[in-house]
């Protein structure tokens, strides 16, 4: 019975102390909450009243848990009625230095909960902190060019990887349960809070829009025809995300292409329209939170307003049939941009000692409102033949893991088989010296696609593209694209050759080819006449030879996967 008390007197004491903790990191004072105060708020929120709760959803690398707090005034959390609502997700904290959102979107269900002004139509998922372990790494200086809070916690999670860049690769225990949650929640729509790092202006908030071509034709008509254009009407001062084009924003911005790495980019290829806010980092802590805060309140207002609209275009996108062709990169199209109004300040330069030359500085003194540059068109490129099915070996083990994480619909070959189809041969690619976020990045891949028969073993699997995930399918599948499975290094044993030749051995046999085969001493003949190489190089021209004898391995270079159209 002692024990059983003091036990009660130890949790009420933890319970006083992180009420302390609350009150005491203001952002009026440019403070930011602590990891167990602000889970701490979320299960007060969850106990006391029945309009909210708190789940969890799998680990985090930290080893502590995935959370997600649920807003609904029917009290209801199970999913199927959840989604006869429009479902905002909102996330915080993937840069756990950038916590404008962790204290913005607990201020806001507080006060939605206790001051009951629960949206009718809409349930709002908070992820209270997506980068656990970069919350829990506190400190006071990590963000040189932001102006507070006073201690924040760090870019990188607890295995040091930039989680806004790990939704396709998913190797952090955070994507993996993310992936988990955004699958069980299904969002319409999804809001990424962050604070920015980069040119100087008068914004507090900037804004990064999803690209509208990379989303269903539903969808991206509704977000440039009525979304966005309500977001600017009622959200003021605003303005697109300042990617810089030029030295300064008054040379021009360009919009940010959101490969599906990233959050945003990553929702859209499931039908999710994602935002992306950026708080202006050197700006009161104060404001910035207000700012995100109230992106927010007018999400959740035009949600509302408009939830059947929004509801019905993700049913009508999720049972869209893919086009028989489809893009799988984007390209920024520099010759094409509006003229939009901009608040800034004079951009001057002044000499550094440091630097050795002049430097840029912006002065504050000095607001002025131009009119820039905005380049917010892109181009589709590197276009597809989308296929029927596409038939992937299990032996990647890795691969087929994230596809059910990404609950594509599959199905088991029973037997062992061999099957007609479009094999992919990888021609060239280029890739990063040094590793980027734990992988040796490949780009700029050329590919071959040629008529084959290719031998699958039992307990593989056929993938219809007839699903809702079929943009995600072709990102991660087609090796041009540049977030597919082979840019992130899941393939890389592919184009390593496993078997080799002793030039005395295979040399007079390469010699007996030419002499059988008229048509191949052709192709050799004008191979010496045209390419240099070809022609000054004994070892090159026996290897071309040795890669045209059925003791070249047919594997080589080849993608474990066939695409049946």
């Amino acid at each position: 019975m002692k024990t059983y008390l003091r036990l009660l007197f130890i949790s009420a004491l933890i319970w006083n102390v992180n009420d302390a903790f609350a009150q005491q990191y203001s952002r009026a004072s440019n403070q930011t909450i602590t990891y167990d105060a602000l889970i701490h708020q979320y299960q007060k929120l969850s106990n006391r009243y029945q309009t909210c709760d708190l789940i969890t959803f799998g680990e985090t690398d930290s080893g502590r848990s995935l959370h997600l707090f649920l807003i609904n005034g029917d009290s209801a959390f199970y999913p199927e009625a959840l989604q006869q609502k429009t479902i905002i997700l909102i996330q915080n904290g993937i840069h756990a230095g950038e916590p404008c959102g962790i204290d913005a979107s607990l201020e806001w269900a507080k006060s939605t909960i206790e001051n009951n002004k629960i949206p009718e139509n809409v349930v709002i998922g908070i992820i209270p902190v997506y980068n656990v372990g970069g919350m829990l790494n506190r400190g006071c200086c990590s963000r040189a060019n932001q102006n507070g809070p006073e201690t924040h916690g760090f870019r990188g999670n607890a295995r040091n990887l930039d989680l806004n860049r790990d939704y396709i690769k998913n190797d952090s225990k955070n994507a993996t349960s993310f992936t988990r949650l955004f699958h069980w929640l299904k969002p319409h729509i999804f809001i990424d809070t962050h604070t920015s790092n980069g040119a100087d202006y008068e914004y507090t908030m900037t804004l990064l829009s999803p690209r509208k071509e990379r989303l269903d034709a539903h969808l991206s008509q509704f977000l440039v025809g009525k979304l966005e254009p309500y977001i600017y009407d009622n959200f003021k001062p605003l303005t697109p995300y300042v990617n810089v084009f030029g030295t300064t924003p008054n040379n021009g911005i360009h919009a940010f292409n959101d490969l599906p790495r990233f959050s945003t980019g990553y929702v859209s290829l499931f039908n999710c329209i994602g935002f992306t806010t950026e708080a202006h980092m050197w700006k009161p802590y104060d404001d910035r939170v207000e700012a995100t805060k109230k992106f927010i309140d007018l999400i959740a207002t035009f949600s509302n307003a408009n939830s059947k609209e929004i509801i019905q275009n993700k049913r009508t996108s999720d049972t869209e049939l893919p086009m028989p062709f489809e893009a799988v990169n984007l390209k920024l199209d520099t010759t094409r941009f509006d003229m939009i109004p901009f608040k800034s300040y004079k951009a001057e330069y002044r000499y550094s000692e440091i630097l050795g030359r002049k430097q840029l500085y912006y002065d504050r003194n000095a607001p002025e409102e131009i009119s820039i540059k905005y380049y917010n068109y892109f181009d589709k490129v590197d276009e597809i033949q989308i296929p029927k099915y596409y038939v992937v070996s299990a032996a990647w083990g890795d691969v087929i893991d994230r596809l059910k994480r990404n609950q594509i619909q599959m199905m088991l070959l029973e037997q062992d088989s061999v099957m007609d189809g479009v094999g992919m041969f990888i021609k060239s690619y280029k890739s990063k010296r040094t590793p980027y976020e734990g992988h040796f990045l490949h780009s700029h891949v050329e590919v071959t696609d040629s008529v084959i028969q290719m031998t699958f073993k039992k307990g593989d699997y056929i993938i219809p593209t007839g699903q809702a995930g079929w943009r995600y399918l072709i990102n991660v599948l087609e090796p041009k694209s540049e977030d597919s499975f082979f840019a992130w290094n899941f393939y890389d044993e592919i184009v390593q050759q496993k078997e080799w030749y002793s030039a005395y051995v295979f040399e007079p046999y390469a010699q007996q080819m030419l002499e059988e085969d008229p048509l191949l001493q052709m192709e050799y003949d004008q191979m010496m006449a045209k390419d240099k190489r070809f022609s000054e190089s004994g070892d090159y021209r026996l290897y071309w030879l040795y890669k045209k004898s059925p003791y070249y391995e047919p594997s080589h270079n080849r993608l474990p996967i066939l695409k049946i159209l």
